[in-house]
């Protein structure tokens, strides 16, 4: 399966299961799903910044070669160009919710101690046990 045809699917099962609105979570999850075919390639997480309107923020993506996805991109803008990804901080007001940075650093220190974390919403732990028990 193509890396575009699991990010296809996986958006899908997201609307159907009605977390549109994951957050930081979305985006771990499908770099998961990219390890688990190995038809994918190499997929990374990449943490850096986003530009949208004229406001910058701390965000973070998954790269299949040259290829980038985004499920907060997804949603917000249905596929459409509108967010300007930089791995440099484009300026000094650049926001950044130190929770959710937490939680990144959390999921790339130990990401089994991470998905068993409080703060992980049960429904998104629920909806990635039913997705990975698909796969197995």
């Amino acid at each position: 399966m193509s890396p575009d045809q699991v990010f296809d699917r996986y958006i899908l099962k997201l609307k159907v299961g009605g977390l549109k609105n994951c957050g930081l979570y979305g985006n771990l999850l499908l770099h998961e799903l990219f390890v688990h075919f190995e038809e994918v390639g190499a997929s990374e997480l990449v943490q850096g910044y986003i530009t949208v309107g004229g406001e910058s923020c701390w965000h973070v993506w998954v790269e299949v070669g040259e290829r980038r996805f985004d499920v907060i991109s997804q949603f917000a803008t249905g596929g459409a160009a509108g967010f300007d990804y930089f791995l440099d901080r484009p300026s000094d007001d650049t926001e950044s919710d130190e929770d959710v940075t937490a939680q990144y650093e959390l999921y790339v220190k130990d990401r089994h101690e991470f998905w068993k974390s409080r703060t992980v919403p049960q429904k998104v732990k629920n909806f990635r046990a039913k997705i990975m028990r698909a796969l197995f």
